[in-house]
């Protein structure tokens, strides 16, 4: 089931990349909708009550308004919620900005190419990350927040990041960075590596904190959507930072 749910995510996501457009947009307010009704889900605010719909439209709208080209608006809508100083706020103001910034990123020149290579970079490091830790094991990285991940599990992760920048330096990109270089790219994919697990290890401390284990039961075998693209909610952010100071 797990790698069935797997192979569903690959091809939808895939496609919404591909196509862009609205036919990505469609796909990211969704994403937000699902990862707000988690966040509702982890602090016990219902949905249906006024306080938790407009939790849940906000980065909705937020995404919607900049897709419209009102960029300005769109963080200024995020900023109100995050100076109302509530966790449902800071939640959706965290998950409006990372949806945002993939926006921002697949609207670019080279727009298939950025989201391409931060979700390579995302998903690499994810997957060693795990299989690092499980075949190497050793020292806890974490383990009052994460127990499983280990430092060997980090490493890999870190290494498997910075090769991917390389191998995709290579081969999608078809500009060079300004200054930029193979190296640079590595540099690039490292930095979003370690982007990456800081996103997951900040949701397992949000868990831990709330005692769950998964956000949702959504995703038959991973879980719940927070669990699945927690990288993303600094990986893209952290991504917007790159391609300013390297373009």
């Amino acid at each position: 089931m797990r790698l069935f749910s797997a192979v569903i995510m690959v091809i939808i996501a895939g496609g919404g990349i591909f196509f862009g457009g609205w036919v990505f947009i469609t796909l990211l307010v969704m994403l937000v909708f699902f990862m707000m009704w988690e966040w509702c889900g982890l602090y016990n605010i219902s949905p249906y009550s006024v306080k938790g719909f407009l939790g849940l439209i906000w980065p909705i709208i937020a995404v919607l308004s900049a897709s419209f080209g009102y960029w300005q608006e769109s963080f200024a809508i995020l900023a109100m919620g995050w100076i109302a100083g509530t966790t449902l706020w800071f939640g959706a103001s965290v998950i409006g900005v990372s949806s945002l910034s993939l926006l921002w990123l697949r609207v670019q020149p080279l727009g298939l190419q950025n989201v391409l290579f931060l979700v390579c970079i995302v998903a690499a490091s994810d997957s060693c990350a795990y299989l690092g830790g499980r075949l190497l094991g050793g020292r806890k990285l974490a383990p009052a927040i994460s127990p499983a991940k280990t430092v060997s599990g980090a490493l890999c992760a870190l290494g498997a990041a910075c090769m991917v920048g390389i191998v995709l330096c290579l081969y999608v990109y078809t500009l060079p960075m300004t200054g930029g270089g193979i190296f640079l790219y590595g540099v690039c994919g490292g930095v979003l590596g370690v982007a990456t697990q800081v996103g997951d290890l900040a949701e397992s401390a949000l868990k831990r904190a709330r005692g769950v284990k998964d956000s949702s039961h959504m995703i038959p075998g991973h879980g719940g959507f927070l669990d699945r693209f927690d990288g993303y909610l600094v990986a893209a952010p952290v991504g917007v930072v790159l391609f300013l100071l390297l373009y």
